[in-house]
């Protein structure tokens, strides 16, 4: 069987008010765990834009500073984006009483052709939880997601959606609500984190049973039982491991994965997966 890299597929870098994690920091802590790629995505949170350019204040959030770390370790960082979703033609600015001043262009839409386009990125993160939106919310979701098809066409490369796959408003992410994506956007692929949280296993299993476009990252903050279950259940090669490093540890997540899976198995989730989907 042909030898993957071993990559991680969820990684933050940035800085935040509580705690920085620099590309050069996950770089040395993946030197120490033997792990050759991370797919890396900004900290959620950290002040400025939000979602778009790095800001003056904090050049270490944005899509800007995920392009500059994937540039500089192309063969070890691996950029995702991540946009404001509400920064839509949908919404009013410069209101006055009589007069109706809408944005003329999709700020959202924009943002991602730029990143996939310009910035080189690989991909579209989503964190409805964060953001506070249902993540099939289509009128929110799916202009993205029909531009990320047109930029499938254009740059002939599959650009993954990595989903943050539990909500603490139940109302957010669900894996159902996963599940309507993937059946409106066969043509994308879309990596439901986090497993679904421990309660919601069952649910993710079966929506990924039913749709094929469904990939799942297993994590090392899950019950392990229920990480189980999935490798006994899911194809490997819908299967990756996802840290969520600097809140997860590489090193325990490949040791859970050795634990709980047979040496076949590991080679797809360890790498062999997420290389096959991305084409390296």
């Amino acid at each position: 069987m042909k030898k993957w890299p071993i990559i991680d597929t969820h990684t933050h870098i940035g800085a935040l008010p509580y705690m920085i994690f620099t590309g050069e920091m996950a770089i040395e802590v993946m030197d120490k765990a033997g792990v050759d790629k991370t797919i890396a995505i900004r900290n959620i949170d950290g002040g400025g834009g939000p979602f778009g350019a790095s800001p003056k204040h904090n050049p270490y959030n944005g899509n800007d500073y995920i392009a500059e770390m994937q540039m500089k370790y192309p063969d070890r960082i691996i950029g995702f984006c991540m946009v404001d979703i509400y920064d839509q033609n949908t919404w009013e600015v410069g209101w006055k009483p009589g007069k109706s001043n809408l944005i003329k262009t999709n700020n959202a839409v924009e943002e991602l052709k730029r990143c996939i386009k310009k910035l080189h990125l690989k991909g579209l993160f989503l964190h409805p939880d964060f953001q506070c939106y249902a993540c099939n919310e289509l009128k929110l979701v799916a202009p993205l997601l029909d531009t990320l098809k047109e930029l499938q066409k254009e740059t002939g490369k599959k650009l993954p959606v990595l989903v943050h796959g539990v909500g603490y408003n139940i109302h957010y992410v669900v894996p159902e609500q996963i599940g309507e994506l993937a059946e409106s956007f066969p043509d994308l692929c879309f990596i439901a984190s986090q497993l679904g949280w421990i309660s919601l296993t069952d649910s993710m299993i079966k929506v990924a049973k039913k749709h094929e476009n469904i990939y799942i990252e297993l994590l090392l903050n899950i019950n392990i039982l229920a990480v189980k279950r999935v490798i006994e259940e899911i194809d490997p090669q819908r299967l990756t491991l996802g840290t969520d490093a600097p809140w997860g540890s590489y090193s325990l997540g490949h040791k859970m994965i050795e634990e709980l899976a047979s040496v076949d198995k590991q080679e797809y989730i360890l790498g062999g997966t997420i290389a096959q989907l991305l084409g390296i």
